[in-house]
């Protein structure tokens, strides 16, 4: 989440009062249509003071149900997406349609939707998608491009380019770019490393030039067996300790898959699956935060390989 024109307050402390404060707020203004301006200052309030450190340790969602899937771990896999990675998008080859939904906490406020276009050619990669989070009271969009390239037979580099627009009701719109950048090494064929560094010129927005985050996520992926893949990463965003996500997948058939995962601070629990017919995947994934409770997402992609 980013904010413009609007000065909230610094970070708060997460704990069991100021989250319960934000879960009264959901349920006092929320189903009341006059109390939206109301709701929106409340929300905005506590959603950066407090949301925000509860999730800013995965860096906002999970950009699809694979890795939400995952607790947030997979900076390594060859089959990331670009915005986890900008290395590894377009590694599975050819072209793939990529559309995701998702609801936060199941809030219909924090709905967000997701689109993207990956295709490769030869050592080549290139991504195009758009991402959009809130409602009409706040709404936030964000453009991307981005590039990768193999440098060497089994050492990838990506680019990441995006442009995050925020439009608050009543208060005004603010924009900024972003630029990540990302590595992949096949150390064999079983095992990989990956690193992801976001927003690594150091954006700001707003009239009050209010830095937005910046994070470095590190991981290793390896094949146990030919059905069963482990991923561990380290993460750390600069305002907050490091955490620890792993996940893994159980694969008993080439079109059906299970996932789990586990994360630190705040601790979560995740699960999810995925379900493949010829060139369509549907791919699910739900995590339990600790105290906020159930964020689920769904996807469904549309893979066409080059003959």
């Amino acid at each position: 989440m980013f904010f413009s024109r609007v000065t909230i307050p610094k970070v708060m402390i997460l704990n069991s009062d100021n989250i319960q404060q934000f879960l009264d707020l959901i349920k006092q203004n929320s189903s009341s249509s006059k109390r939206r301006k109301r709701f929106f200052r409340s929300l905005a309030f506590v959603f950066f003071g407090v949301v925000m450190p509860a999730d800013a340790s995965f860096d906002a969602s999970a950009p699809d149900p694979h890795i939400q899937a995952s607790a947030g771990a997979g900076v390594a896999l060859t089959q990331a997406h670009a915005t986890l990675n900008p290395a590894a998008g377009g590694m599975e080859g050819g072209f793939t349609c990529f559309f995701a939904y998702s609801r936060p906490y199941g809030l219909k406020e924090l709905q967000q939707s997701h689109i993207s276009v990956t295709g490769s050619w030869d050592k080549i990669s290139s991504t195009l998608g758009a991402h959009s989070c809130g409602y009409e009271v706040y709404r936030e969009n964000i453009f991307y491009g981005g590039v990768s390239t193999c440098l060497l037979e089994k050492i990838r580099f990506g680019l990441l380019m995006q442009y995050a627009d925020v439009n608050i009701q009543n208060y005004g719109r603010a924009g900024a770019w972003m630029m990540d950048f990302g590595g992949l090494v096949e150390i064999s064929r079983r095992t990989s490393i990956g690193f992801t560094a976001k927003n690594i010129a150091g954006a700001r927005i707003g009239r009050c030039r209010e830095a937005l985050p910046r994070s470095l996520q590190v991981g290793a992926a390896a094949m146990a067996m030919p059905q069963l893949r482990f991923c561990v990463d380290l993460f750390k965003e600069v305002r907050f300790p490091a955490t620890v996500r792993c996940g893994a997948e159980w694969q008993p058939l080439s079109f059906f898959a299970l996932r789990a995962g586990l994360g630190t601070f705040p601790f979560r629990t995740a699960a999810g699956l995925m379900i493949q017919f010829k060139s369509c995947r549907f791919e699910y994934g739900v995590d339990n935060h600790e105290v906020l409770g159930l964020s689920h997402q769904c996807s469904i992609s549309f893979i066409l390989k080059r003959r």
